[in-house]
């Protein structure tokens, strides 16, 4: 599968319909899907009347088949895996991978935050106006229509066609309505996807749950549009900032969890981790903590997270100190470990 010096444990393989997915190192091996020309072809190489080596005889015509029918767009989005272009938010600078060329460097951010925008709204029509506004425009003025056209130019050309022919971002319409290709993903939504699926598997498959989980925190490579020094404004006033946050703490706190049950606490602490790329200041990410800690039996990580909570609230909200339930939960492991360290090492009785 690889050849890279990876242990066994450092590999997670999602398998669906569509293709495997290989997890940490981003890899999607997809089947080889015909279409309906090749099968035609494949069907009159097998199906025609052959000629033995010789040439004396005609062998016998090999078993006919019904031809393939076309195979239907899927959105990869629902299936977690990337598209022909990927767009990457949950990350310091915002990229678009899969690209058939460079975007110009001129039209490079304006481009990335566009096909973002149009990425993250799919599969809604956005106006040239909504665009010019949000997006492209200031909070002092619009952007001018030619703005519009020359970004979505160089995004599209840099874009380039799906395995079908088809612009991946196709030319808008005369009302001025724009729509990217489903073959167009982002992380964002991939993200969400994941937790929704490991959510839905936790009870019953805890395991295959773990898994998606896990694939949706390995998304996040570092603080969201960190390196972003201008745009993206509509990243927190429409709310996509706030949703994906709480997305990937709750899947951080699940995994957690699911991991520490089974004695997986290296997984834990890895998905408590990514969470606070996003979301640092979780208090909620302080109380998975604690009880990781707790369900480890370490008494001095259970410390240094209860005072790591005080600090992040303190700068948070000066002056503030931590929720009466955190304070509560920390008292209550405190003892539960305190105890259990005692039971094990009371001496034994004759």
């Amino acid at each position: 599968m690889t050849t890279a010096p990876l242990a066994a444990s450092d590999l997670s393989v999602l398998v669906d319909r569509r293709g495997a997915t290989l997890h940490p190192l981003g890899r999607v091996l997809r089947p080889h899907l015909q279409t309906p020309e090749v099968a035609r072809a494949l069907d009159q190489l097998v199906g025609a009347r052959r000629v033995d080596p010789e040439g004396r005889r005609p062998l016998p015509a090999g078993p006919s088949r019904a031809p393939v029918p076309a195979t239907p767009v899927v959105d990869d989005t629902l299936a977690g895996a990337p598209g022909t272009v990927d767009v990457r938010l949950l990350t310091a600078t915002p990229r678009l991978e899969g690209l058939h060329e460079r975007l110009p460097a001129n039209r490079a951010r304006r481009a990335v935050e566009l096909v973002a925008y149009l990425a993250l709204h799919q599969p809604d029509l956005i106006t040239s106006d909504r665009l010019r506004t949000r997006v492209l425009g200031s909070s002092d003025m619009d952007a001018a229509a030619q703005t519009l056209f020359n970004t979505t130019h160089a995004a599209r050309r840099a874009m380039g066609v799906d395995h079908r022919g088809q612009l991946l971002f196709p030319a808008g319409t005369r009302n001025g309505l724009y729509q990217l290709s489903p073959a167009v993903t982002v992380d964002v939504r991939r993200a969400g996807s994941l937790a929704a699926e490991g959510a839905r598997h936790a009870e019953a498959d805890p395991n295959l749950a773990m898994a998606h989980l896990r694939a949706a925190l390995e998304l996040v490579e570092g603080e969201p549009l960190a390196n972003v020094l201008s745009g993206y404004s509509w990243w927190e006033a429409e709310g996509h900032g706030g949703r994906i946050a709480t997305v990937l703490v709750d899947s951080a706190r699940a995994l957690a969890a699911l991991a520490a049950d089974r004695g997986l606490f290296e997984l834990a602490w890895w998905g408590l981790g990514r969470a606070r790329l996003v979301e640092p200041y979780s208090e909620s990410l302080s109380r998975a903590a604690m009880r990781t800690a707790a369900a480890q039996g370490d008494t001095d990580r259970l410390r240094f997270e209860w005072r790591e909570c005080q600090r992040l609230v303190d700068a948070l909200d000066p002056g503030s100190t931590p929720s009466p339930s955190t304070e509560s939960l920390y008292g209550a492991l405190s003892r539960h470990v305190g105890g259990a360290r005692e039971r094990r090492y009371e001496p034994a009785s004759d």
